[in-house]
């Protein structure tokens, strides 16, 4: 368009229009209304064309970018979008998919994406959906507002934002999402790692052929090592970190998610200790397909293990630093006390089904 004027950019997409040529048509509209977004017939048109289409989410886009320069001309069209697309009836809800975010605003929309197209093959596949339930703890940046802006731009419904007004940490802001949560199976990712689109179609389907097992993991993409990570490193990653876990609500619920100790925040563990907890109570399904991606971003809590993981250098005691190793051990201790707390009470009915064989010991 940079050598039309706009006059003439919207006397050649009314051309490609009456052309059927929709695609060429709609990119010049966009341009159009990228330099005067106060005309509406742009917009109007874009939207008619999209709709046309059949292009809903982009269409309600439209609509939405348009309403903060034409807010009566969007509200004529809101008023007959159920004659464009009747209602049906809500799909079943499966579960929902838990963020925790923390100064998560540059990379948070990526991560949002990739769980909407997750959703979105749920919803193909097997005619049930999902929520999203994002916590952010107490972030500095701007991460409310722009999942916010995300959500709206999305046009997707089944969502949730909780902001706590104070930090504190991983564990709570995944229990308290797991709270505010819909449906009887949770699944959890990290602000900054992301599902492949089949990730919740392959465990939902694994725990409906395993009516017996509690819990359900994938396999992991190590983002740049995934062909160099040890297997033992491979195999530890994949049976306790979250982001590929796909859990019974009622299971999570049994060993009460994630501590929250400081000691947890501390010297981490948190995620480790949930996932011990669930392997000695319940019994799961692991899957070889790699549906997670494992992302790696300057100082991370990947990015920090790395040379670890390959065999670049060998994690000792003497390595670590003093506070940090004290905080570990106090979590071994406060964890073995939930264990045997767990174990002293008589499970329900409602946990049951899901039940192996504990041990005497949660470090056994």
């Amino acid at each position: 368009m940079a050598t039309l004027s706009l006059q003439e950019a919207f006397a050649q997409a009314l051309t490609h229009q009456a052309e059927n040529r929709p695609s060429d048509a709609i990119a010049l509209y966009r341009d159009i209304t990228g330099c005067v977004p106060t005309e509406w017939a742009p917009w109007n048109n874009m939207f008619y064309l999209l709709a046309i289409e059949g292009k809903k989410e982009d269409a309600l886009s439209v609509l939405a970018e348009a309403a903060r320069w034409h807010p009566e001309a969007v509200r004529d069209w809101e008023d007959i979008l159920e004659d464009l697309w009747p209602s049906r009836e809500p799909l079943p809800v499966a579960g929902s998919v838990v963020v925790p975010a923390y100064k998560a605003a540059s990379f948070l929309p990526a991560t949002l994406d990739s769980i909407l197209a997750a959703i979105r093959a749920l919803e193909a596949s097997l005619a049930r959906t999902a929520w999203i339930v994002v916590v952010d703890d107490a972030s500095t940046d701007q991460t409310a507002a722009v999942v916010h802006a995300w959500a709206r731009e999305r046009g997707f419904q089944n969502f949730r934002l909780l902001v706590h007004t104070g930090n504190r940490g991983p564990g709570a802001a995944r229990n308290a999402g797991v709270r505010a949560a819909e449906g009887a199976l949770i699944w959890f990712l990290d602000a900054d790692d992301a599902y492949a689109p089949s990730h919740l179609v392959n465990t939902a389907t694994a725990l409906d052929r395993r009516p017996d097992a509690g819990f359900a993991r994938s396999g992991v993409i190590f983002d740049g090592i995934d062909d160099r990570i040890l297997p033992h490193w491979r195999t530890q990653c994949e049976t306790s970190i979250p982001i590929n876990l796909c859990v019974r609500r009622v299971c999570q619920d049994y060993i009460g998610g994630f501590p929250e100790e400081t000691a947890f925040r501390t010297g981490g563990g948190e995620d480790c200790a949930q996932a011990r907890l669930l392997q000695r109570f319940f019994r799961g399904v692991q899957l070889d397909a790699r549906t997670v991606l494992y992302r790696r971003r300057p100082g991370n809590a990947f990015d920090q293990q790395v040379r670890k993981f390959t065999g670049e250098e060998v994690e000792t005691l003497e390595t670590l630093p003093r506070g940090l190793v004290i905080a570990q051990r106090a979590g071994l201790v406060l964890a073995e006390r939930r264990f045997k707390e767990i174990a002293r009470r008589a499970p329900d009915a409602s946990v049951r089904p899901f039940m192996g064989s504990p041990p005497a010991s949660l470090s056994t």
